[in-house]
């Protein structure tokens, strides 16, 4: 299947407007007299975050209508040939791939804790955008053709995430679940009462967001195919514009450049830092 060049485009403008934020947002860590709490930086990291989680939602849809007719043809032939090499079915298994995906995802986000606690001390991220997109791909991806268990379930996020914003300074929905563990509640979203972060993305309320993006997803594609004819006019023009083509290069690339950018983001700014 040839790319939808129109994810990746969407997906580029996403990562270039994330780095953006995270220069500015970085160097509060470091101890740099550098703000980041401005309307401008605010609007720029929540049009990334949302256009970032909601992409993920709709490429597990495209994964899944990918890999499904693949899943029939595989069982069919193992039926037929007992001796065929489950390396056959595993590389033709959308569940085979989804966990690989999310493991490698929440392995790079443990690294990133790893590295931001030897960094940033308390601060560091304990449950950030990849532990969160990991997680949520686990829990989402076996439910990509049923949505008598999404929408329910994106229904009880909004209405738990509106209980805990009216009750936000009276931390969240502690006086509704304070029999729920800490750090479980701080994954979840359910309440916050000591954990700082700087990187926090919990259960409540961006799965809602992610699961948003799988009925997208399902609105947009079918059988990987395009249901409208607007999606094909952005591919095709991504493909005859060279900076176009450049930021859809990002966004293919988005995961390796979101682990690298941070290390240069750092770099940059502790060299500044030793010199000033």
């Amino acid at each position: 299947m040839n790319r939808l060049l129109e994810i990746d485009f969407i997906k580029g403008i996403a990562v270039i407007l994330m780095m953006i934020f995270h220069v500015f947002y970085l160097p509060k860590y470091m101890g740099l007299d550098i703000s980041s709490d401005t309307l401008l930086l605010n609007c720029i990291a929540r049009i990334s975050q949302f256009i970032f989680i909601t992409l993920v939602g709709v490429n597990i849809v495209i994964s899944h209508q990918k890999y499904s007719e693949k899943n029939k043809q595989s069982d069919k032939d193992l039926d037929k040939d007992s001796n065929k090499s489950y390396s056959d079915f595993y590389n033709n298994n959308n569940t085979f791939k989804q966990i690989v995906r999310a493991g490698y995802i929440l392995l790079a986000g443990g690294c990133i804790s790893l590295i931001t606690y030897l960094l940033f001390d308390d601060w560091y991220v304990k449950f950030g955008i990849l532990h969160f997109i990991g997680v949520c791909i686990l829990l989402l991806f076996k439910f990509v053709d049923n949505i008598y268990v999404l929408i329910p379930i994106n229904i009880l996020i909004l209405i738990l995430w509106g209980l805990k914003t009216i009750n936000e300074n009276s931390f969240g929905l502690y006086k509704y679940f304070n029999w729920v563990p800490e750090k479980v509640a701080f994954v979840t979203g359910l309440y916050n009462m000591k954990f700082k972060a700087m990187d926090h993305f919990p259960i409540i309320p961006w799965m809602s967001v992610m699961i948003n993006g799988i009925l997208i997803g399902k609105l947009l594609y079918n059988k990987t195919n395009r249901k409208y004819e607007i999606l094909k006019t952005l591919h095709d023009k991504v493909e005859e514009n060279s900076i176009m083509k450049i930021i859809a290069k990002t966004g293919k690339y988005s995961f390796r450049i979101y682990i690298v950018h941070y290390v240069i983001i750092y770099i940059m700014w502790r060299i500044y830092k030793e010199l000033r």
